[in-house]
């Protein structure tokens, strides 16, 4: 519940703020200054802000490799504040200047108080924040990308945050899917974006979804899912017709393991080691081969009394995902989608922000 908080020290000092993954929507990244998230797949911009930074205050975040790349190049210029409630996490993957054993709230509140009390003035980071600004204009987020002839996974997300006005609640399971879900829906709520971070459990998406919608009855819940993820915990679904659950699932179907698959593609030459989720690896299931589509998972929300569809064009893509926002009971809605697409941007393991990957 630190966020507003945040925001005050934020705006009181100046300071633009890049989150990870997991301090999505403590922020909101529609201000001039702010940065979204930073990491392996975060924006262009929070990731040479953090690399060129002089000074970084770090709040409540352990420095994973998924945010830091290669530690010795991460943020290398910079003295290191870590303000964390777990004394474990201080110093252990980066080393820093200072530690601080302290709960966020009460740290940034004495802060704040403290700053008021000696009426410190506002510094002058304009030249700071126009560099960020010139950064975030050159390369905007999400990218702009070459219109496709298919729906990708990327046009799906963005169909949700647009028909649902990002007015529900989403988790999601581990894979391509979760990464792409707040690169195309800007979450600027907390605890709107649910996600098994730093373990990545896959099977994730539907029980937290089912937990979620059981706190907040009130509020439409939504785990955006990939094919493989989602079949990890597919018995879920029962549960859900069994307990009365209403949850949506939107399921992200590209017939891959699609981040093994990215992998292979960028560090493997291609080679594929049972990554296809098709039966016949030389017929692969897609928008314009829906005969191989495999499994058939309309047929299995059918078994467990769930009300499905599934869509492969992009001129019924709103329409499909209004029906299921509008739905009673639990619904499923298969988006058949490309499975070539890669997660952009991309810092590969064992390098840094200043190798960051922003083309296929």
């Amino acid at each position: 519940g630190a966020e507003k908080l945040l925001d005050e020290f934020s705006e009181m000092f100046n300071i633009p703020v890049a989150t990870s993954l997991m301090g999505i929507g403590s922020v909101d990244p529609r201000k001039p200054k702010n940065l979204y998230w930073f990491g392996m797949h975060g924006t262009y911009a929070g990731n040479k802000a953090v690399y060129a930074s002089d000074f970084v205050l770090a709040l409540g975040t352990r420095f994973s490799d998924r945010v830091t790349g290669v530690v010795s190049k991460f943020a290398p210029k910079a003295k290191i504040v870590q303000i964390d409630i777990d004394v474990a996490e201080q110093d252990k993957n980066v080393a820093v200047d200072l530690g601080v054993n302290s709960e966020i709230s009460y740290a940034l509140e004495r802060l704040i108080s403290l700053a008021k009390k000696s009426k410190i003035a506002k510094p002058d980071f304009s030249a700071w924040i126009k560099y960020i600004g010139e950064i975030k204009a050159k390369f905007p987020y999400p990218f702009a990308r070459t219109a496709r002839k298919n729906i990708t996974a990327q046009d799906a997300i963005a169909a949700l945050a647009k028909v649902s006005r990002g007015e529900v609640i989403v988790t999601t399971g581990v894979g391509q899917h979760q990464m792409w879900t707040p690169q195309n829906f800007i979450f600027d709520k907390p605890r709107q974006f649910i996600s098994s971070l730093g373990s990545g459990t896959m099977g994730f998406g539907l029980p937290a979804a089912l937990g979620v919608k059981v706190a907040l009855p009130h509020k439409t819940v939504v785990d955006i899912d990939g094919d493989g993820s989602f079949q990890m915990n597919i018995q879920e679904m029962a549960t859900a017709v069994a307990e009365k659950i209403p949850v949506k699932v939107m399921l992200i179907n590209n017939q891959f393991l699609g981040m093994v698959m990215q992998w292979e593609d960028i560090l493997y030459n291609g080679t594929r080691a049972n990554t296809i989720l098709s039966v016949d690896p030389n017929d692969i299931g897609g928008p314009e081969n829906l005969k191989a589509i495999y499994p058939d998972y309309c047929k299995i929300a059918e078994g467990y009394s769930w009300k499905s569809a599934r869509v492969h064009k992009k001129s019924e893509l709103e329409a499909a995902v209004k029906k299921m926002l509008d739905a009673k009971g639990p619904y499923l809605l298969e988006v058949i989608v490309e499975h070539d697409e890669h997660v952009l941007p991309f810092i590969p393991p064992g390098k840094s922000a200043e190798e960051i990957i922003i083309t296929k």
